[in-house]
């Protein structure tokens, strides 16, 4: 075997010598065909009025939370169901009574004081008329002295009968406040005392707090708060990340100083219809800023890491361009185009082998007017 092979490759060489011939070459290839056009994917992108919306968190908190306290002293007879931590209670109700007997004993006092300082007050002015009766009868021309009449005495019975009136006044007042009842619909926080105590004016009875007033407090940075533009009415999106729920809000004050730590500026957000809403939830808050025309919202895969993009003309060719955020919303950056920037951008996905001016052959992968695959869900 060996011997063939080594008959047949002399026989080739011996070829070879006669004709003088080298094997053909393989034929060049094409240099267009060498450096083919790099196919990139293009997303139409278009100018459009935008809403600023500025995403934050903030506390749910009560328009009014109060420690309910005696405003009369004695010893607590009764201690409502209504007045236990946790239980949900409507204006006007009782939470709490204090057992009456001295306060209805001083109104009783008072009263008699009331009927007395009128016995006096009408016996003075029944002494006035007798005392012009005889002045006149005594044929004097003369005005009489204020003494002859009694005035000095009759101004004192009308004042001690209105001091008499308003001590009776103050004697309900505080006969009424044997019963302590919610001066709003609210919730139940704590509950201070339990029946039988002996309870001191100024005594803690219960913690409650608004149900029908809740508020959110915003806090903002001053760069989002010029954002806002007039923030009093606008509208704000409020939404647990935990459950998934929504309120709508509507900002109804701003603070009116900056957060010396954290130079923080509070929005406060009202609540009209709080169902389900507690004090101390955390919510992410999206509050309408500024309208912009012609802002263009560029998805961030279409951002290149030192803040450019790459727009592809008309002619093929590739060109960086710098943009400047106005703002930034979920996975969108919305930007102010240049005077001299394209009417429309034609955005191709970051890749390190772009070039400025480079040669590519563009896939139109989304009109932003047309199609949706660009569509937050918000309107944008």
């Amino acid at each position: 075997m060996k011997l063939i092979i080594a008959a047949l490759a002399m026989l080739a060489a011996i070829a070879f010598v006669v004709t003088g011939q080298e094997p053909d070459p393989a034929p060049e290839a094409d240099p267009a065909e060498q450096i083919s056009q790099p196919r990139v994917e293009v997303h139409v992108l278009r100018r459009a009025g935008r809403q600023d919306v500025i995403t934050t968190y903030g506390l749910v908190q009560p328009r009014w939370q109060i420690r309910l306290r005696a405003e009369t002293s004695g010893r607590i007879v009764r201690v409502s169901d209504d007045a236990l931590a946790g239980a949900m209670v409507r204006k006007g109700g009782t939470l709490a009574v204090v057992e009456d007997t001295a306060q209805r004993l001083e109104l009783a006092n008072r009263a008699a004081e009331l009927n007395t300082a009128r016995r006096v007050l009408a016996e003075e002015q029944q002494r006035a008329r007798l005392a012009r009766d005889n002045w006149t009868a005594a044929g004097y021309k003369d005005a009489p002295d204020p003494l002859v009449l009694r005035a000095p005495q009759l101004t004192e019975a009308q004042a001690q009968l209105d001091t008499a009136k308003l001590a009776v006044n103050r004697a309900r007042y505080v006969l009424q406040q044997t019963l302590i009842v919610a001066p709003f619909d609210g919730a139940i926080l704590s509950r201070s005392v339990g029946p039988g105590d002996l309870v001191q004016v100024g005594d803690q009875i219960v913690e409650m707090y608004d149900t029908a007033h809740i508020e959110v407090r915003l806090p903002l940075t001053e760069v989002e708060r010029a954002r806002l533009g007039k923030p009093i009415g606008a509208e704000v999106k409020l939404t647990s990340d935990i459950s998934g729920n929504s309120w709508a809000g509507r900002v109804t004050r701003v603070g009116q100083s900056v957060d010396s730590t954290n130079r923080w500026i509070d929005l406060l957000v009202s609540v009209p219809e709080p169902d389900g809403l507690l004090p101390g939830q955390f919510l992410r808050a999206e509050v309408d800023g500024r309208w912009h025309d012609g802002l263009i919202g560029i998805p961030r895969a279409l951002i290149a890491r030192d803040g450019a993009v790459w727009h592809v003309g008309f002619d093929d060719l590739l060109r960086r361009i710098s943009v400047t955020p106005v703002f930034s919303r979920a996975d969108y950056v919305f930007v102010e185009p240049s005077s001299d920037a394209p009417p429309v951008f034609r955005l191709a996905v970051p890749s390190r082998s772009f070039l400025e001016g480079m040669l590519v052959t563009p896939v139109l992968m989304s009109d932003a007017d047309t199609l949706s695959m660009f569509d937050t869900g918000d309107g944008q």
